[in-house]
């Protein structure tokens, strides 16, 4: 698949969600069913001016709720995640709790159930005239984590009493004691996790190897669409923005970092230029987004994937508008189109004069759900025409101008 569908898409999304500010805000949450526990977060969120406490900026937005590693409650560790999605209009919560070090170990069941609350006290306070997110929030959820945050958000979603319309980990952990508390997330909590899932990966990863945690944690769990992306050359650590510090950080218990492959800044692109449109297309309904996520799985040579989602997420986007892309549209010489499909197999390609005659006719093979390709039109006559894609019982028309 060609990597421009990427691009356009990238760019079109961009005229339709405006970018903001980041601003912060520390807040205490209170949960009563569990003897008043408080659960301190740091709040990231668009704003119309960067800075401390400052207003929300005007909309509704959704939802991220992320689960920090092992001694990585400091937000700041995961700026570069923070920072894109509250510039792209989502409000991001960091609770840091259970920050502990093995002595006391962090209780991973609590910090599950941390997630879970807040996916639903937030959501809650969209309808509180006095709380900071009235009005504020779209309802659209993501219960997120890394390592053992990635194990807290199994826990949260499949305790089943989270808001969440999707969940995100990178290299979760399942880990057990001595760091943290006994609890069987792949067989009282994984198994239970019904909603979209994106389990996330680094190649070389041998805090939580992949084979030993993501990986049960993807076949376990009972998503209708999952996908598992593993990141060629990148390890554990790589998944937070920069390094701890002191002899208890993430990165002194890294053993195998010589074998990576790539560096922080670019595991960290990486899964910016996957998991927005994944966020994009689950939280935000834009159905470009899904197109460039599954273009990005099938044509990026940064990652290699798993997935099981049948023709569900083809199927979906079929029905939405922009399942058909013509560019440039005007056009001179060549016409790039970009289309979803059935079903892996023939797509015709044919183009109409405004008498209704077919001036031009391809027919091409497709490997996958999204059918990408490169016409040359410069002996059409300058003149307006309909092009028409057909994969199987989709299709799809669309004007198009020939200058």
């Amino acid at each position: 698949m060609k990597r421009n569908l990427t691009f356009v898409l990238i760019f079109l999304s961009s005229l339709v969600f405006a970018q903001h500010q980041v601003g912060h805000k520390q807040l205490t949450f209170t949960d009563p069913a569990r003897s008043n526990r408080s659960i301190p977060c740091d709040v990231f969120y668009p704003a119309t001016t960067a800075g401390e406490d400052v207003p929300m900026a005007t909309g509704q937005f959704p939802l991220l709720v992320f689960g920090h590693g092992f001694i990585m409650g400091d937000p700041d560790l995961y700026q570069y995640l923070w920072d894109a999605f509250a510039v792209k209009g989502y409000i991001c919560v960091f609770p840091t709790t259970e920050n502990g070090s093995i002595f006391p170990p962090p209780n991973h069941l609590e910090f599950g159930l941390d997630l879970s609350f807040l996916s639903v006290q937030v959501n809650a306070e969209n309808t509180q005239s006095a709380s900071f997110f009235y009005g504020k929030l779209t309802g659209k959820t993501a219960i997120m984590g890394h390592s053992m945050g990635g194990k807290a958000a199994f826990i949260g979603v499949g305790e089943g009493n989270s808001e969440a319309d999707v969940i995100v980990t990178m290299g979760a952990a399942i880990s057990n004691p001595p760091i943290g508390t006994a609890v069987d997330v792949l067989g009282e909590y994984a198994n239970q996790v019904s909603i979209p899932n994106l389990v996330i990966s680094g190649e070389f990863d041998c805090v939580a190897a992949p084979d030993d945690n993501q990986k049960p944690l993807y076949d376990t769990c009972l998503s209708a669409c999952k996908t598992h992306v593993t990141i060629l050359g990148g390890g554990h650590c790589y998944f937070a923005s920069q390094a701890g510090s002191g002899m208890m950080s993430c990165e002194s218990g890294e053993s195998c970092s010589s074998s990576f492959t790539i560096d922080r800044p670019t595991q960290n692109a990486t899964v910016l230029e996957f998991l927005e449109d994944y966020l994009d297309y689950y939280l935000k309904s834009n159905s470009a987004a899904g197109v460039s996520f599954l273009a990005y799985l099938t044509s990026s040579p940064k990652i290699t994937y798993n997935r099981e989602c049948g023709t569900t997420w083809a199927e979906q986007l079929a029905k939405d508008p922009g399942s058909l892309t013509l560019s440039p549209n005007p056009a001179t010489n060549s016409l790039h189109i970009d289309a979803i499909t059935e079903k892996p197999g023939s797509v015709t390609v044919s183009i109409y004069d405004v008498q209704g005659k077919v001036v031009m006719t391809y027919i091409f093979d497709n490997s996958g759900y999204v059918f990408s390709t490169d016409i040359d039109i410069s002996q059409l006559p300058t003149g307006l025409y309909l092009t028409i894609v057909q994969s199987g019982m989709n299709k799809y028309t669309e004007r198009l101008v020939k200058q």
